[in-house]
């Protein structure tokens, strides 16, 4: 071969090369959100195994979603909880029985295209649902902002900061397993994408709303967490701006299994520890 064959043929190479990446990175663009949210259509029938009641309520954009909920005993707060990206509240309902033991109430929020909703899941979406939550807690169960706990979990990290925001009068935030912004972790996930993860559609941007954080704030991450490495839960940590905050990092913890590591227990004891209302 001579050497200007040679050199057509590693152009020919390297452009069919550019071309192949070029072509994977759109798909993984088109593609993102069906990356990003796996939902489960079914809603297994669980709640009155767990003393949950099925409740609904509306969104600003006229969806009308199913939760699960327990009130609280006397005066405990409520914790509104937004889950991680698959499955339904179904696989949570073991953690809403746990506090609702202990007399909190929970609202297991389900989200749009989730558990049999109506709907498709997005950053934009979620945050209509989060409001629709926490509003029914207030207006139609008369709860006060002060006596509501936001728990994310995961993805449901993103709602829950976007929720801390919007309600600063809440008790407490509890963030479990969570992420500095969804580019950080795309770019985590799919490192070769990482020169394009602005084309990221769902941001989620928890680091930049860290310092408006004025409630007490809570953040638990596995020493063991392979989706979402625990670099950015100590970054989100030290950009919250509250002045009561705790991090945890719970030894030999994976993402999905800090449940089995302690993690109830835990969020327990913080919520006992904060002042009287």
């Amino acid at each position: 071969m001579t050497k200007e064959k040679a050199k057509k043929r590693l152009a020919g190479v390297l452009v069919c090369g550019i071309a192949g990446y070029a072509l994977a990175v759109a798909a993984m663009v088109a593609m993102q959100r069906q990356l990003m949210y796996h939902p489960t259509a079914r809603l297994d029938a669980l709640s009155a195994a767990y003393h949950l009641e099925t409740v609904h309520f509306k969104t600003a954009d006229g969806l009308d979603l199913v939760a699960w909920y327990a009130p609280p005993k006397g005066r405990m707060p409520v914790i509104v909880m937004f889950h991680g990206n698959a499955g339904t509240i179904a696989e949570r309902a073991t953690t809403a029985d746990y506090f609702a033991r202990q007399g909190y109430g929970f609202l297991l929020a389900e989200y749009r295209g989730y558990g049999g909703n109506p709907g498709s899941p997005s950053e934009n979406g979620f945050y209509s649902d989060g409001r629709a939550a926490v509003n029914w807690l207030i207006r139609a169960q008369h709860v006060s902002e002060q006596d509501i706990v936001i728990y994310g979990q995961s993805i449901g990290t993103g709602t829950a900061s976007q929720m801390a925001v919007e309600y600063k009068g809440a008790r407490a935030l509890v963030l479990e397993a969570p992420f500095t912004d969804m580019p950080d972790e795309a770019c985590h996930a799919y490192p070769w994408i990482c020169p394009f993860k602005s084309f990221t559609f769902d941001k989620y941007d928890n680091i930049a709303k860290a310092p408006h954080f004025s409630m007490p704030v809570l953040i638990v991450d596995g020493t063991r967490d392979g989706i979402i490495p625990h670099r950015q839960g100590r970054e989100l940590a030290a950009a919250v701006g509250s002045r009561m905050k705790k991090y945890v990092l719970i030894e030999g913890a994976g993402h999905n299994n800090l449940v089995r590591y302690g993690l109830l227990p835990l969020v327990a004891r913080f919520l006992a520890s904060l002042p009287p209302r």
